[in-house]
């Protein structure tokens, strides 16, 4: 909506504006230009001249096609308007087509007067063309969501809404060749393609509100993009232009300015303007009353002079027409490079940052394995020639199988016992053989299994930290991100491989060598062998013993003692030989238990070895972090290689602009 002011402004400039009488000696219509109100930095003293680049255009373009083509290889960000602006900037070099026209930009927010300071700044109430105050007032209601117009010269006022271009028939505009850029953002930082604007322009004119000055974020984001820029100027907006009420505010923000930018250049110039006065000047000056009531004109000249809009306008026309428009472009593109360069090098720095931090999460997570791969094993009791069963265990185990060797299964009572020696044999070590390293075994198992889940979710973690994101979905430069399909497909792959390439427990071995003792073929059966081999022995020299002592009877070849000792001492030779013989049975079971049973359960508990149950599970368990691990290294190093790639180069471009 346009104000009262504005909409009867728009009225009555249509119509033709008589001039003012010649007769009146005291009406002048002189602009009186007043020397402009610079305030610098550091001082009220005046601006120290600018010193021109003596940098070569050709060597300023070859370092921007050198630098943009490194950013096309090399993205700083997902988004970043770096290769375009840097591509603007070397067409604007090397087109002679823009070499006739200079580009004066104005931005600000919208508290701070961007429009209201255009409009007093093109608007030319005594000249004869009413339209151009018309096409002003009415200029936004052609506007799209851009936050960015741009005004150029032409024979009628024109507005071509899809690219946000306004041609006025304005004789400033053609007479100085100037193209105006008028920038104007809400409470948020402008967005970077409208920033792009005043990057190309050859004069950048920062409006601040002298209510708000620098306290808002979105003006000291604007201000830190464009601060060093060749012929910037902040215009600080008040209500009364004059130096004296303008004195305080202006060295209010220089102070700002002091403290939050304290490298600001000191030779940037401070204007105070007050578009509140030229809006005044403008409305007050009608047509009828320039005629019938000459003290208006008087009023309107005084007042607009002291909003300070002429005095802007003078030193913008000075900046552009003091030196040629090839040298305004070369500074522009100086600029557009040194801003650049470094952005780069502040986006490698935290690239690098970035790359350090995933190199100590990927270490962290690597001692996190291994501190706790080494905190299983020796709970286990693995040393360096692999898991050893203890030997208080089998002496307990051993214990009980002598026990019942010595006593159920005595030699006395071997000819009834030897049919159900392997199942007495079966029934000792199913319930006694090792139980207690059993379930040491077991124990051990559930912190293997507790182990993998805590590994899995740690590398879970390290996979969904913002190194490993795509860029576009984080803040992260491409050369920062690890993020990687196959890496991820790769991780998810070892999961599912470690679950099905290794036994599950590291009971197994254990229960298979434990039915070994009573398999066919096994200790206990040759025990049974031997035992009933021994008993048939026995028997059959008791047997023959006695029958050699009745023989002697029956032919009274001895008396009868004779006969009954032969008898007995066959008796007592069987007896001794099957005591014998067991003796040396058990001690031989005994010794085939330790060869066939313990030294092949060690031997398949080893961690020596690698096909083993004790490593194989101990890989299960920490193969996908492993895999994470050994993935993401690699992966890293690509990175690393790319970024020192990058550095070398930008530090070439570096070197070879400042030559």
């Amino acid at each position: 909506m346009l104000s009262t002011g504005a909409t009867t402004r728009i009225a009555t400039r249509c119509s033709p504006r008589p001039r003012p009488p010649t007769s009146a000696p005291t009406r002048t219509r002189t602009r009186v230009a007043l020397p402009l109100q610079r305030r610098a930095l550091s001082s009220v003293a005046s601006t120290p001249p600018r010193t021109v680049s003596v940098t070569s255009s050709s060597s300023t373009d070859d370092a921007l096609r050198s630098l943009g083509s490194l950013l096309d290889r090399y993205p700083l960000l997902g988004d970043s308007r770096w290769p375009e602006r840097i591509r603007h900037a070397s067409h604007l070099l090397n087109d002679p087509s823009q070499n006739k026209r200079a580009t004066i930009a104005f931005a600000g927010d919208h508290w701070s007067g961007v429009s209201p300071l255009v409009t007093a700044l093109l608007d030319e109430p005594l000249a004869s063309n009413a339209q151009v105050s018309w096409a002003l007032a009415a200029r936004h209601l052609h506007l799209t969501d851009s936050e960015v117009l741009f005004i150029r010269h032409g024979d009628i006022p024109k507005a071509t809404p899809n690219l946000n271009e306004l041609e006025l028939p304005s004789a400033w505009l053609e007479a100085h060749r100037v193209q105006v850029v008028e920038l104007t953002h809400g409470d948020l930082a402008p967005k970077q393609v409208s920033v792009d604007s005043l990057f190309s322009s050859d004069v950048v004119v920062l409006v601040i509100s002298a209510d708000r000055s620098l306290s808002p974020a979105s003006t000291r984001s604007l201000l830190n993009e464009i601060k060093g820029k060749p012929n910037l100027i902040l215009a600080l907006n008040v209500v009364d232009a004059s130096p004296s009420s303008s004195a305080s505010s202006l060295r209010f923000l220089s102070h700002q300015l002091s403290t939050l930018f304290p490298t600001f250049k000191d030779e940037t110039e401070i204007v105070a303007v007050s578009s509140e006065q030229a809006s005044s000047a403008l409305d007050a000056l009608q047509p009828t009353e320039a005629t019938t009531k000459p003290d208006s004109f008087e009023h309107f000249q005084s007042t607009f002079i002291r909003s300070g809009v002429p005095r802007l306008k003078d030193e913008v026309t000075r900046l552009i027409s003091a030196i040629n428009r090839p040298t305004l472009h070369q500074r522009a593109a100086e600029f557009t490079l040194d801003k650049a360069i470094e952005a780069s090098a502040v986006e490698g720095a935290k690239i690098q940052d970035g790359l350090h931090q995933v190199k100590t999460d990927i270490a962290a997570l690597e001692f996190i394995i291994d501190e706790a791969t080494s905190s299983v094993l020796a709970s286990l009791g693995v040393g360096s020639q692999g898991l050893k069963v203890p030997e208080e265990h089998m002496q307990n185990s051993m214990k009980a199988l002598r026990q019942v060797l010595d006593h159920r299964l005595a030699w006395y009572v071997l000819p009834w016992k030897t049919d159900e020696l392997v199942a007495e044999i079966a029934l000792v070590t199913g319930t006694t053989y090792l139980v207690e390293f059993e379930q040491h075994l077991l124990y051990s198992t559930g912190r293997l299994e507790s182990l993998s889940s805590t590994l899995s979710q740690k590398t879970n973690e390290l996979v969904q930290t913002r190194a490993f994101l795509p860029p576009q979905s984080s803040t992260s430069a491409p050369l920062a991100s690890l993020h990687s399909p196959i890496l991820l497909n790769q991780i998810q792959q070892a999961e599912k491989e470690s679950l099905m390439s290794a036994p599950t427990t590291l009971i197994s071995p254990l229960h298979h060598r434990r039915n070994q003792i009573t398999c066919p073929g096994g200790p206990s059966e040759s025990l049974q062998s031997k035992a009933q081999s021994l008993v048939v022995r026995a028997s059959s020299m008791t047997t023959g013993s006695i029958l050699a002592g009745v023989g002697l009877e029956i032919t009274h070849y001895a008396d009868l003692m004779t006969s009954a000792g032969v008898g007995l001492l066959g008796v007592t030779f069987a007896a001794w030989g099957l005591q014998r013989g067991w003796e040396k049975a058990k001690k031989r079971f005994e010794k085939d238990v330790q060869q066939r049973v313990r030294s092949g359960l060690e031997e398949d508990l080893a961690v020596s070895a690698l096909k083993t149950a004790a490593k194989n599970l101990v890989d299960r368990s920490t193969y996908k972090a492993r895999t994470a691990v050994a993935l993401s290294s690699k992966r890293l190093d690509q990175r690393r290689s790319e970024f020192d790639r990058f550095k070398r180069e930008l530090r070439a471009i570096d070197e070879r602009r400042k030559a």
